[in-house]
C-alpha cells in the first residue's frame, strides 16, 4: 500500500508523430529532426493554445564542450541578433529542450543544457556530507559552506532517465528526452519565482554537471509533517496554523502561474525541531506552469491526495486545494476522508473511492471539532471545483482567521494592514516580483516617494534601522531592527529577505529599495505621473531605441554579483515577461507587467509577528 504515497507522473514520454515518423536514428547523427519551440501569438494566447512552428530539420553542431547558440525554452526564442551576440560567451544548449519526444538524447549531448555554474566549482564552495534523503528524483545530501560553516542541503537530480521507454530503446540504452529536461527547468523556475517567500524552502545556488544538476537549498532539520502526525496528535488550533502555512505557499504558487501538484505531509518540512518551528514547502519536481483560463490534463501527484479532476485529466489550480483538504482532514482525524484502511486496495481502487465514495463529513466524525473546522475542510473537499475554496478563499475562512487571532494576529490581515504589523509580509511580496519589475520599481521609487501617503512611515522605519546613519541598511541592522520590532526570523531568513530585495546586488539596502518593497504600488498606479515614469524607464532600458528590450539589454540590468550567470537570469526574466514569445519585451508587455495589480495579497505571506507560526502546542 506504500505505493499510494509515492508521487507519480505520466508525463515522462508521450508518443508524438513527427515528420518522418518515429524511426530510430543513427548513434551520432549529423542531422536531428526536432519540433520547433512553441510560440504564442496574441490570438492564441487568450485561449492558451500553443501554436507550434512545425517540425524542422536542423544540423546540430558538435555537442561535447561546444559553445552553442542560446535558445530559450518555453514561450520564446531570442531574436537572431541576441543569439549571435551571446553565443560566444555562454555554454548552453537549450535547443535540446525542443527536440521531438520521439528522439532519445544521448548522454554526451546533454552535458551543458541550462548554463548553471559548472559542478566542479560546487566542491570548492561546499563540503558534501551524509545522505539525508533519496528517491526516484535523486539524492539529497547535507553539506557545509566552507567559508562560513553554514549547513545547507544539496539535491542532486539526474538529467538522464533511469529507464529508457520501450519505444526509444532501439535508439540506445542510455539517455534522456526533452520533456524530462524541461521538467527539471520548471522545478528550478518554480523555486526561483518564490525566492522571497518564507513559506518555501529557499534555493541558494545551482550547479550543472555533465549528467546531473545540483540544487543548493535551505536545510530544514525539524522533520516532516508526516513524522509529527505519527508521533503527536495535532490540536485543532495547531492544525489550523499548518493549514494556513500550506495554503499561503499554494496561493503564492497560483499567483505566479504555478500549480504545485504534490501536496502531501512529506513535502512540508519544519525548519528546526522546535515545537514552535515554522514550516517550509519543498520539492517542486511535479510543479506545472499554468496560464489563466487554461485546462491541464497531465496526471501527476501522489494517488491518495489527487483531486478527482486530476484523475479525469481536466483541471486548474484548485486541485492543490483538494489535496490540502485531504491533508488537513488527516491532521485532524489521523486518516483519509474516503477510507479507513488502505491495505488490500490498488491505485485504481483508491482513484475510484476519490471519484465516487462518500467523504466522511458526518456530524459524528466532527463531534470533537468546531463547526468552522468542518466547514473549512468541507469547502476544500468539494468534488465540484467551481464550489471548492480557492487558496485565497481558504485563507479568508473564519477558521483560519480565528487561529490568527489566537496567535496574536489582527483578524482579517488583508491588504490594508498597518505598515508596522506587515513589514515582513511586504518584503516577501516584493521579493516574489519578477526581477525586472523589482529593478524598475526601485528606480521609480525616487520619484514616487515624494507623493506617496506612505512615505513618512517608510522613512521613519528606514531611519530606525539605519543606526550608523550611512544611508543604507546592512544585514545586521535589518536583522536587529526587525527583531526589536517584534518579528521572529531565523538568521538565514533575514539574509533571504535582504538578498530578495537588494536589486543592485551590493549587499545593503538603500532608501529606494526599501521604499519600493514596502509601498502599496497599486495606489501609485492611479497617479497622473505613473505613465510618464514607466515610459522613461522603458526608454532607458531600450538602449538601442528599437522599441523593445532584448536579451542583451536585459543582461545589462543585472548586478555584477550575478557575474557568470547573467545571461541565464536574463533568459528567465524574459520567460516571465515576454508573453507573445518573440524573444523581446515590447512596450505593451512592459506596461502589462507594470500595471498588474499587486500579484499577491498580504495575507498570502506569514507575518512572523506571532510567537510561532506553526507547532503542536497552541
Amino acid at each position: 500500500w506504500i505505493v499510494f504515497f509515492l508521487s507519480i507522473d505520466d508525463m515522462a514520454v508521450t508518443m508524438v508523430p513527427t515528420k518522418g515518423g518515429t524511426r530510430p536514428r543513427p548513434r551520432r547523427p549529423a542531422q536531428v529532426e526536432r519540433v520547433a519551440p512553441r510560440r504564442y501569438t496574441s490570438s492564441t494566447r487568450s485561449g492558451r493554445t500553443p501554436t507550434p512552428a512545425g517540425p524542422q530539420t536542423t544540423t546540430r553542431p558538435p555537442c561535447r564542450g561546444s559553445h552553442v547558440t542560446v535558445v530559450c525554452s518555453g514561450l520564446f526564442q531570442p531574436s537572431v541578433g541576441s543569439e549571435s551576440r551571446f553565443a560566444a560567451s555562454v555554454t548552453v544548449d537549450e535547443e535540446l529542450l525542443h527536440i521531438a519526444p520521439t528522439q532519445l538524447i544521448y548522454p554526451e549531448e546533454c552535458t551543458r543544457i541550462y548554463g548553471y555554474t559548472r559542478a566542479e566549482h560546487m566542491v570548492r564552495k561546499y563540503e558534501l556530507g551524509k545522505v539525508i534523503g533519496a528517491g526516484s528524483f535523486g539524492v539529497v545530501r547535507e553539506a557545509t559552506v566552507r567559508s562560513s560553516g553554514e549547513k545547507v542541503a544539496v539535491k542532486t537530480i539526474s538529467k538522464l532517465l533511469k529507464r529508457i521507454p520501450k519505444h526509444l530503446q532501439r535508439q540506445g540504452d542510455k539517455g534522456t528526452v526533452s520533456k524530462h529536461l524541461t521538467k527539471l527547468q520548471l522545478e528550478v523556475d518554480a523555486m526561483k519565482s518564490l525566492r522571497g517567500s518564507l513559506n518555501a524552502v529557499r534555493l541558494y545556488d545551482l550547479y550543472e554537471g555533465d549528467h546531473e544538476i545540483h540544487l543548493i537549498m535551505e536545510l530544514c532539520t525539524g522533520g516532516t509533517i508526516y513524522e509529527r502526525i505519527t508521533s503527536n496528535e495535532f490540536t485543532e488550533t495547531s492544525a489550523a496554523r499548518v493549514a494556513r502555512s500550506i495554503l499561503q505557499m499554494l496561493s503564492q504558487c497560483h499567483s505566479k502561474g504555478v500549480i504545485y501538484m504534490d501536496v502531501k505531509p512529506e513535502n512540508f518540512l519544519y525548519l528546526t525541531d522546535s515545537k514552535e518551528s515554522v514550516l517550509k514547502g519543498t520539492d517542486f519536481g511535479l510543479a506545472l506552469k499554468y496560464n489563466q483560463g487554461e485546462r491541464l490534463s497531465t496526471r501527476r501527484g501522489t494517488p491518495v491526495y489527487m483531486a478527482p479532476e486530476v484523475i479525469l485529466k481536466d483541471y486548474d489550480p484548485k486541485v492543490d486545494c483538494w489535496s490540502a483538504g485531504v491533508l488537513i482532514f488527516q491532521l485532524l482525524h489521523g486518516r483519509l476522508p474516503y477510507m479507513q484502511r488502505m491495505k488490500g486496495h490498488s491505485v485504481r481502487d483508491v482513484w475510484d473511492m476519490i471519484l465516487n465514495s462518500d467523504l466522511d463529513l458526518s456530524g459524528n466524525t466532527w463531534t470533537d471539532f468546531s463547526a468552522e473546522a468542518k466547514d473549512f475542510v468541507e469547502g476544500l473537499l468539494s468534488r465540484d471545483p467551481s464550489k471548492r475554496l480557492s487558496a485565497v478563499d481558504a485563507l479568508n475562512h473564519p477558521w483560519l482567521l480565528e487561529a490568527d487571532e489566537l496567535a496574536g494576529e489582527s483578524k482579517g490581515a488583508g491588504q490594508d494592514r498597518p505598515l508596522q504589523r506587515s513589514i515582513i509580509q511586504r518584503l516577501q511580496r516584493f521579493g516574489t516580483y519578477s526581477f525586472l519589475k523589482q529593478v524598475v520599481l526601485s528606480k521609480i521609487a525616487g520619484e514616487a516617494n515624494k507623493i506617496s501617503e506612505m512615505s513618512p512611515q517608510i522613512f521613519d522605519f528606514f531611519n530606525s534601522l539605519d543606526k550608523d546613519q550611512s544611508g543604507t541598511i546592512s544585514y545586521d541592522e535589518l536583522r536587529q531592527g526587525l527583531s526589536k520590532a517584534g518579528y521572529q526570523l531565523a538568521d538565514s531568513e533575514a539574509h533571504q529577505l535582504l538578498s530578495a530585495i537588494d536589486t543592485d546586488g551590493n549587499g545593503v539596502l538603500d532608501l529606494n529599495e526599501v521604499f519600493a518593497s514596502l509601498v502599496d504600488w497599486s495606489d501609485l498606479h492611479k497617479d497622473e505621473n505613473w505613465p510618464a515614469w514607466c515610459r522613461k524607464m522603458f526608454e532607458k532600458l531600450d538602449v538601442d531605441s528599437s522599441g523593445a528590450i532584448d536579451l542583451e539589454e536585459l543582461t545589462k540590468v543585472l548586478p555584477k554579483s550575478m557575474e557568470g550567470q547573467r545571461t541565464v537570469n536574463a533568459l528567465r526574466m524574459l520567460r516571465e515577461v515576454d508573453t507573445n514569445g518573440d524573444g523581446k519585451i515590447s512596450y505593451e508587455e512592459f506596461m502589462q507587467m507594470m500595471n498588474a495589480e499587486d500579484e499577491f495579497l498580504l495575507m498570502e505571506f506569514d507575518s512572523r509577528m506571532s510567537q510561532g507560526s506553526l507547532g503542536e502546542n497552541a
